[in-house]
């Protein structure tokens, strides 16, 4: 196994870890745009959820 990890239950809990750890780095961007209400300069006609799929590229990066 990975660095000596037999164990599926610390496989499972390391990923849980990072699935919250995520999922928490999306919720604060999403509230960042929504509170200072970020808007795209070049399409400000974009709909109501670009402020949900761009905190989704802002924590993936």
């Amino acid at each position: 196994m990975l660095q000596g990890i037999n164990s599926k239950k610390v496989i499972f809990l390391r990923h849980l870890c990072i699935a919250i750890f995520s999922a928490l780095l999306v919720y604060l961007f999403y509230l960042s745009y929504s509170v200072w209400g970020v808007e795209p300069a070049l399409w400000p006609d974009w709909g109501g959820d670009h402020s949900y799929w761009r905190s989704w590229a802002h924590a993936a990066l």
